[in-house]
């Protein structure tokens, strides 16, 4: 199981629940801490060939894919490990969310975003993950002022400190966050645009959505990479 999602927990306590065994993945020792403790965790990156040597030295029978609409790369190299391996291989996806709001535009990468920023006053709220900080923080010297929300672990914090990013300008909270609490953070900041990935109704977007249309604030959407 690739469980570094709040699908892949569920899943992963549900199997556990019914006694069959699990061996999960995560990307770091955080995404390991939040798993089932029944389960067995491997908690770092894995490429194709470590994949491999799992499934055959493990005895696994299936893999199931629970990784983030962008992490491209590792669903990409779970699907060759499970065909070269002659398993069978499942990708969970996130249900979809109907926006509803006209000042949503539709973007198909992070470069792309961080240019369509500087069109607008006011700061630029980032929802996209400390992973994806780097095209925007190349252009801030274009916007009134930046802003990334980004969990509260070391990595992350160190990985926006070293991008430039001030300890002012830096919220580190641990979602999921209700359309209030967005509302009152964009509004504290001053948003004058939220940009957020594709990340379904489990990644919250749903909610951010919600607040920025009570606030009247346009929202960057990040497409889903296609797998």
């Amino acid at each position: 199981m690739l469980a570094g999602t709040t699908e892949g927990r569920k899943i992963v306590k549900s199997l556990v629940e019914k006694g069959i065994r699990v061996i999960a993945s995560t990307a770091t020792p955080y995404g390991g801490e939040l798993l089932d403790s029944r389960c067995e965790v491997i908690t770092r990156p894995l490429n194709t060939d470590d994949m491999i040597q799992v499934i055959k030295n493990r005895g696994v029978v299936e893999l199931i894919d629970a990784t983030h609409p962008f992490a491209r790369k590792v669903s990409e190299n779970a699907k060759k490990a499970a065909k070269l391996t002659g398993i069978s291989y499942k990708r969970i996806n996130r249900e979809e969310v109907e926006v509803g709001y006209d000042k949503v535009i539709y973007v198909d990468g992070f470069q792309e975003a961080a240019q369509l920023a500087k069109r607008f006053n006011g700061t630029v709220f980032l929802t996209v993950g400390s992973k994806n900080l780097e095209a925007f923080a190349m252009q801030r010297k274009h916007y009134d002022r930046l802003v990334a929300r980004i969990l509260p672990i070391n990595e992350s914090v160190e990985k926006a400190r070293n991008l430039g990013f001030k300890p002012a300008d830096i919220i580190a909270l641990q979602g999921p966050f209700s359309v209030e609490l967005n509302k009152t953070l964009f509004k504290e900041y001053d948003a004058g645009v939220v940009i957020t990935k594709d990340s379904g109704y489990t990644g919250g977007l749903h909610t951010k959505i919600e607040a920025a249309k009570h606030l009247n604030i346009p929202v960057i959407i990040i497409n889903k990479p296609k797998i």
